[in-house]
């Protein structure tokens, strides 16, 4: 019976430290932290290929009743993407209280030859809790960067310097792709005092290539006191931004008289001497009339010749 007895006692006993024991790993387990990062921001807002940043990370404690403490945190991205300009991608943090959020930057430089993308920054996150037990989370950001197109505008040319109203000319230019990224959507128009406003489409230029534009702008009104019309040429990046750059030229309508107009309103100069105005006209008439004087003379000689012939 006492062998019964303290076989009893023995058993509370030892039900007594499980439940002790369980009980104090479910509370512990219940208190593991759980660090995340809620978000991030850079300055500047728009991060371009080959650029320096401000990386700011929002890391927050999830756990409602525990510490954490002794915090590092790396950054790294697979090939390179983003390179910390001191040297070093470790960041620490002293501690952050339950259910607190703390906030962490860095300086960084985006590869010079990155495409217009996004690109994964991994962070991971070792801590301890307030047991010493160290943890670790894993977590990718995406972030996106922009490549700078890098377009000029050469080999301009235009038909004619100066045009007269209602009179056409050809305005031609190359505009070259220097950048790394596409331009899509390329469309060029021209515009300005005295002219029709006229469009071209060029459609996409790859990477290193070159468009050709050429357009045909008719003179509506003299604009001599402001001969300059705008070239604008706008694209779209991968995302669909649209970008434009312009460039100017200088072009002059004239006005004339309608008596200088020739069909299709195309209009014709007049080509008179600056002294008098009578030179051209004068040189006309004298070289009609020299005509005139030829025909006659060979006209008589050919006569006489037939007659000397049949008196033979």
């Amino acid at each position: 019976m006492k062998k019964l007895k303290k076989m009893k006692n023995i058993l509370v006993a030892m039900m007594c430290l499980m439940v002790f024991v369980v009980g104090g790993l479910s509370s512990k387990a219940e208190a593991i932290p759980r660090i995340i990062i809620s978000g991030y921001t850079s300055v500047p807002e728009d991060i371009k290929a080959g650029d320096t940043f401000t990386l700011t990370l929002h890391i927050e404690n999830k756990s409602t009743k525990t510490a954490v403490s002794n915090m590092k945190i790396t950054l790294a991205s697979a090939d390179g993407e983003f390179v910390p300009t001191s040297g070093s991608g470790t960041l620490y943090i002293d501690k952050i209280t339950a259910g607190e959020t703390a906030d962490i930057s860095i300086e960084m430089k985006a590869k010079g030859s990155l495409d217009t993308n996004n690109y994964t920054l991994t962070v991971t996150t070792d801590y301890e809790d307030k047991y010493n037990m160290v943890y670790q989370d894993v977590t990718n950001l995406s972030i996106p960067v922009k490549q700078v197109a890098n377009v000029s505008i050469t080999e301009q040319s235009i038909s004619s310097d100066s045009i007269v109203v209602g009179q056409k000319a050809n305005v031609m230019f190359s505009v070259n792709n220097k950048g790394k990224s596409v331009l899509y959507n390329v469309n060029v128009s021209v515009s300005g005092k005295g002219i029709d406003e006229s469009t071209y489409f060029m459609g996409n230029i790859q990477a290193g290539a070159t468009g050709y534009a050429d357009l045909l702008v008719k003179g509506i009104e003299t604009n001599t006191e402001d001969g300059i019309i705008k070239a604008v040429i706008s694209f779209e990046d991968s995302e669909g931004n649209v970008e434009e750059i312009v460039e100017e030229f200088e072009f002059t309508v004239i006005e004339v008289d309608d008596a200088e107009l020739v069909d299709d309103g195309i209009a014709v100069p007049p080509e008179i001497d600056n002294a008098s105005g009578m030179i051209l006209p004068i040189a006309v008439v004298a070289g009609v009339v020299l005509l005139i004087v030829i025909v006659v003379v060979a006209k008589k000689m050919k006569k006489k010749k037939e007659e000397d012939e049949d008196e033979i």
